[in-house]
């Protein structure tokens, strides 16, 4: 289904959306910690993880206009359709420069945060590379961008355990490859870590986007991320074939 005008004109200027001075002000002594990555990869795990080693921090909760997923899959802190958000409200919202950011999908549902939820001095938030421009620029004190990775096998079983019923995997699954694609173009100036399976890789990965939130960061090895994103880009597409 097309995008009305409207929301195809909002779409298409998404990327250079900034809000208006009030939000602006509202953003001027907080951190942004952006964690990015494909379905699957464990991006709310690890987020959940540092939490519990850093408790003054906090996760932003999300708006959109879709739905609340009747399986429970949307975090607390999701407030939805069903909670009273609806396009027009964020139609508005976008045109006064009332978000932080937001983002349209090609199936009409819109996407955003307000000032108000991002609450503490530390916040933390998975998004979409499509999300990370508004965000750099969106009036925060500082914002680091961390994307994860794991050993391709090891995400490919996830993604088989835990999502392989879900309704939406194809876009998914496609929506991972274009972010992979992106982490492999960024590859020089994204932050990367690492998620191996089990209690004490989540807390390794946890105690990493930590320190790298901190101004701490280890020596890049270009190499082995690149490896490591390859292989996570041909377990996705040939997912995305025969899921």
């Amino acid at each position: 289904m097309a995008l009305s005008p409207e929301l195809q004109a909002l779409q298409d200027r998404q990327s250079n959306y900034q809000g208006n001075v009030n939000t602006l002000d509202a953003l001027s002594s907080k951190m942004l910690h952006m964690i990015v990555g494909p379905t699957g990869i464990g991006k709310s795990s690890i987020i959940g993880e540092v939490l519990q080693l850093e408790p003054e921090w906090d996760i932003v909760g999300t708006r959109t206009t879709r739905d609340r997923k009747p399986d429970g899959g949307d975090p607390e802190h999701y407030q939805t359709a069903a909670e009273g958000v609806t396009v027009d409200k964020m139609k508005n919202e976008i045109i006064n420069g009332e978000l932080v950011n937001y983002s349209i999908h090609n199936n009409g549902n819109i996407y955003g945060t307000l000032p108000e939820q991002f609450r503490k001095k530390h916040n933390l938030l998975p998004v979409i590379p499509d999300s990370i421009k508004q965000l750099q620029q969106a009036g925060f004190r500082k914002t680091d961008t961390t994307y994860i990775v794991s050993p391709a096998e090891q995400w490919k079983n996830r993604i088989m355990t835990s999502r392989v019923e879900y309704s939406d995997l194809i876009p998914r699954l496609e929506e991972g490859i274009a972010s992979i694609e992106y982490a492999i173009d960024n590859i020089e100036w994204l932050n990367f870590v690492e998620n191996i399976n089990g209690k004490e890789g989540l807390q390794k990965a946890a105690r990493k986007v930590i320190s790298i939130a901190k101004g701490y960061q280890d020596e890049k090895i270009t190499d082995d991320i690149n490896r490591s994103l390859q292989g996570m880009l041909a377990v996705a597409k040939d997912l995305a074939v025969h899921s």
